[in-house]
């Protein structure tokens, strides 16, 4: 059974990390790229971020019964094939493949 606590303490982490995010919009490409401590932090933010969105999905998947998932992009393609998510979403994943290249 989908426990709606767990996805609804993911959402909030979620919205923290996207806030931090939105924060450091603020800065000018020079001031961002010159400061460690920006870009660091920028793409600590966004690793945090997709490891959430792939933990609620893992958490769907698993609590649904909806397969296996032994790679990360095994996530989006089952949700797909069971109808939780339309293909134009999977097919940003399988095309990017960004979530795996960030979170290695």
């Amino acid at each position: 059974m989908l426990r709606k606590e767990i996805i609804r303490k993911r959402l909030n982490k979620l919205d923290e990390y996207l806030t931090v995010l939105i924060q450091l919009q603020r800065y000018s490409y020079d001031q961002f790229v010159q400061s460690p401590e920006r870009y660091g932090s920028a793409e600590r933010f966004l690793q945090l971020a997709i490891e959430t969105i792939n933990d609620m999905g893992n958490h769907v998947v698993a609590e649904m019964n909806l397969g296996v998932v032994n790679w990360i992009s095994d996530i989006p393609s089952l949700l797909c094939k069971t109808g939780y998510i339309d293909q134009e979403i999977r097919e940003l994943d399988k095309n990017d493949r960004f979530s795996e290249c960030i979170s290695s």
